[in-house]
């Protein structure tokens, strides 16, 4: 067929810009939400003597569509690694005490999950013997009272944040 004669050529190249133009902006999208370019799209439509068919512009659209989440898993799942290993590194040699405690959505009081050495050796307990405790049992009985109170205000979503001196055991 004549492109000159084909009086759809028109409208399929056109349907083939839009579907491409979304893809793009979805790159786009993606692209900024981490601040760097996930992957580039290359299309190079060549103007061919019988224009595009609803089979090619479907072809070139759906190959775009599924790549797209493709490259964007593949780069998010390399900044997951190389973010944890800085968080490891960061974590274990910290000059000051860091514990991660579970999350305000399990029953009972906070427990902790992970401490670094420095927290240990503030509290002169062994991380082993801190795993497993909950944050209030280091606290020195004279003021657990009034840290539960306020901690579970915190969990609650009462209270914003609480910060204290206290006697620690």
């Amino acid at each position: 067929m004549d492109v000159a004669h084909d009086a759809a050529l028109p409208e399929r190249t056109a349907a083939l810009d839009d579907r491409l133009g979304a893809v793009r902006r979805d790159l786009g999208e993606l692209a900024l939400d981490g601040g760097d370019q996930l992957g580039v799209l290359a299309v190079t439509r060549f103007r061919t003597p019988h224009g595009f068919d609803d089979v090619e512009v479907d072809l070139v659209c759906n190959t775009a569509e599924l790549t797209a989440p493709a490259i964007a898993s593949a780069v998010m799942h390399d900044r997951l690694a190389e973010t944890t290993a800085l968080f490891e590194t960061a974590f274990a040699h910290a000059p000051i005490g860091m514990a991660i405690h579970s999350s305000d959505a399990e029953p009972g009081p906070s427990r902790f999950i992970r401490v670094n050495a420095s927290f240990s050796d503030i509290l002169g307990w062994s991380g082993d013997d801190l795993v497993g405790k909950s944050v209030t049992d280091v606290i020195d009985a004279s003021g657990r009272e009034e840290a539960e109170r306020l901690l579970t205000l915190v969990a609650a979503g009462e209270l914003e944040e609480y910060h204290d001196d206290m006697v620690l055991n």
